[in-house]
């Protein structure tokens, strides 16, 4: 069925979006005829067994950290996590939680580091990362951030087994077009617009916004460093890693951004120190997951002890979740701004980030993209969003279950709401008003 009420999440067109049309549920097993008994194509058995060997040794008390690594680390969703994903949405972190090259890049580069650290043939890691990176692939739930990663991963190691440089723009666009020949309409998919924009946007800008933060370090300065002590070198590599981390979580935040209002209607401001803080601890669970699926499949006896360091490291990532979720101000409704406001934040980004010579270009420049940013960030809250323009009443019942909440817009006056209450419903302003003044840009009752 499609959303109750306006600005909720549609189930229906999230369902049609993975190509799911209908639902049938079989209440009763006496209803069901085996007609034919066969095992199931290679593809389903894989996926199944990989789910097998994660569940594994979980206790019942432990099935929302079983929930949560499964859905970290294959993609699934399970409705026991909906509280679970609403406060990764809040922190501006969800994309921690959806398959995508962060993921891709640890397993096999994971892979990748264990060979080299035994003395393998460079070669050889790669071949034997790509064929990790392939399965893990095949075994998670299909989407576009998962097929995108996986045939950049498969490409870069092309490209180095074949000893032919490709840049990773001709990657990317190689990627891109492969997904949209098998599925033309991803195009118009919000994970697709997020997935290849984000990437796009650190591949191109991430080094600008580097010089911009103050990263100048010549090569001369560099080889000079080497003749520092230890500890010297050890501090300057830990300040650039830093430097880097900050100018690419800057990047992804303001590319993202736009794209986030348009579809979701909402902007996070600690997104940048929630992404950076809660990546080590998202990693670590990844790696215990994957390392969970494997580990039970040599040793099934131990299987139980796998799941409780699993379970151990989920409980620390939901934990850190809840504390950023704490922060002030953490998810602000920012109505959709519109298309051309998005295009003229991107590009005068692009223009404050090149490297101007004459300080009145720079100030310009940064000038037009402070306005810019600004316009899309402060727009909806510089007018009384409060009052209705139609020039006509509307009064919208909301469906809360037992009870009832009205939403009173007359003309020219203020927004009312009434009763806003439910004796059936959990969480009611998160899961049915706050998303309908979203839906009709009201910022203020």
């Amino acid at each position: 069925a499609p959303a109750t009420n306006p600005g909720q999440f549609d189930w229906s067109n999230y369902y049609r979006q993975q190509r799911v049309m209908v639902a049938i549920q079989v209440r009763k097993p006496a209803a069901i005829q085996i007609i034919e008994d066969r095992p199931p194509p290679m593809l389903s058995y894989l996926r199944e067994q990989s789910r097998a060997m994660l569940a594994a040794g979980f206790d019942a008390d432990d099935s929302l950290d079983h929930a949560l690594v499964r859905a970290l680390v294959l993609g699934d969703y399970d409705p026991e996590l909906r509280d679970v994903r609403e406060l990764f949405r809040s922190t501006g972190t969800s994309h921690h939680l959806a398959i995508s090259g962060m993921h891709v890049a640890v397993v096999g580069g994971s892979v990748f580091l264990v060979l080299r650290i035994f003395g393998a043939n460079p070669r050889v890691c790669w071949l034997a990362a790509t064929a990790v990176v392939l399965l893990y692939g095949i075994i998670a739930t299909p989407s576009p951030p998962v097929w995108r990663s996986v045939l950049l991963f498969s490409s870069a190691a092309g490209s180095f087994l074949m000893r032919r440089h490709a840049p990773a723009i001709q990657l990317l666009a190689f990627s891109v077009l492969a997904m949209l020949l098998a599925y033309p309409l991803d195009l118009f998919n919000p994970g697709f617009q997020l997935s290849f924009g984000t990437v796009l946007g650190l591949m191109l800008l991430s080094e600008r916004m580097l010089v911009k933060l103050g990263d100048k370090l010549s090569s001369e300065r560099r080889e000079d460093l080497e003749l520092q002590p230890i500890q010297v070198r050890i501090a300057r590599y830990l300040d650039r890693l830093t430097l880097r981390i900050v100018a690419a979580g800057l990047v992804a935040w303001i590319v993202s951004m736009p794209l986030v209002a348009i579809h979701f209607d909402r902007l996070n401001p600690w997104q940048v120190f929630a992404s950076i803080l809660l990546a080590p601890i998202v990693t670590l669970t990844l790696l215990a997951g994957v390392l969970k699926i494997a580990l039970t499949v040599v040793f099934p006896a131990f299987d139980f002890v796998l799941a409780d360091a699993t379970a151990y490291c989920s409980s620390l990532m939901r934990g850190a979740v809840e504390l950023l979720a704490r922060l002030p101000r953490s998810d602000i409704p920012l109505p959709a701004p519109s298309i051309w406001l998005a295009v003229a934040c991107w590009v005068s980004f692009v223009i404050a980030l090149m490297p101007w010579k004459r300080p009145g270009a720079r100030f310009i420049s940064f000038s037009a993209f402070a306005f810019a940013f600004g316009a899309m960030l402060m727009g909806p809250y510089l007018g009384d969003r409060a009052f209705v323009s139609s020039g006509s009443l509307r009064v919208t019942l909301l469906s809360v279950g037992a009870g009832q909440c009205s939403v009173v817009e007359p003309p020219g006056g203020r927004v009312t709401m009434f009763d806003c209450g439910s004796n059936t419903m959990t969480d009611l302003i998160s899961n049915v008003v706050s998303p309908f003044l979203r839906a009709r840009s009201i910022t203020q009752v």
